[in-house]
Formats: C-alpha cells, structure tokens, sequence
C-alpha cells in the first residue's frame, strides 16, 4: 500500500478525486427570486411595449402627427438620454 493510499481522506472517490457534491437544483423556476424577477421583467417589457405604441396613438388621434412627428417620437424614445438630451426640439414633440 502506498503512502498516498493510506493518507487519502475518506470523502474522496475510489480514484483519488474528490467525491462528488449534490449538484444545486438546475430548474430555475422552483426558486422564489428568479420568478420575481422573471415576473418583473415581463411587466417591464410588456408596459414599455403599451407606452410606445399608446404614445403613438394619442399623437396621432389626438395631436394630428404626421409620419415624421412618429417617427421622431419612436426614435427619440429609444434614444439613451446621453445621446439625445432633452432639447427644445424634443420637448415640443
């Protein structure tokens, strides 16, 4: 018997390796926080969906936009505010 043999702690497998661990559950949905952020995460994309096309709606029933008032309206409000900051411009749209 060799000397590594008779040192080896007993939590290790028959070749030498470390015995294997119970792996976490991989299922995502049996954990409470991922379902509250999966949750928010849909009200988030569902809500900004509804406010882009809402938006577009009431500037064009009730404000008369043309295709270009829209369009602007659509680009400007998937502009970071970085690259489009609040200017007269934007503020009248």
């Amino acid at each position: 018997m060799s000397r590594r043999d008779s040192a080896r702690p007993a939590a290790e497998g028959a070749e030498g390796w470390p015995a294997a661990e119970a792996a976490p559950d991989p299922r995502l949905w049996r954990h409470g926080s991922f379902r509250r952020y999966w949750g928010g995460q849909a009200v988030t994309v569902a809500g900004f969906g509804i406010t882009t096309i809402g938006i577009s709606v009431i500037a064009v029933v009730d404000l008369h936009a043309s295709t270009m008032h829209v369009a602007l309206i659509a680009v400007r409000a998937n502009c970071p505010r970085c690259c489009c900051p609040s200017t007269p411009v934007f503020s009248l749209l």
